[in-house]
């Protein structure tokens, strides 16, 4: 969904850093907005230089999809199936 507005408003979001910190503005709450703290201080980090290197999409794309991968799928299908009840 967020690319289909960034491509909607690529007159705006016309470079990978605008783009990487509109997707990071979604990033609130719990365990999204640790991540996106530890995330920016690693590239603040990363760079050397103070400022942040925000990198592409894609690359945020990819950290975020291996961060919250599903790790125990087996499990939670059980604890899923050990929960379910008729109607």
């Amino acid at each position: 969904m967020i690319v289909t507005y960034l491509d909607a408003n690529s007159d705006i979001y016309n470079n990978e850093k605008k783009k990487v910190i509109f997707t990071l503005s979604y990033l609130k709450g719990g365990n999204a907005e640790r991540y996106k703290t530890l995330w920016m201080e690693q590239k603040k980090n990363a760079a050397g230089t103070g400022a942040l290197d925000y990198g592409t999409l894609a690359q945020l794309t990819q950290d975020l999809q291996a961060a919250f991968k599903e790790t125990n799928k087996k499990h939670d299908t059980l604890h899923e199936l050990r929960h379910i009840k008729q109607g």
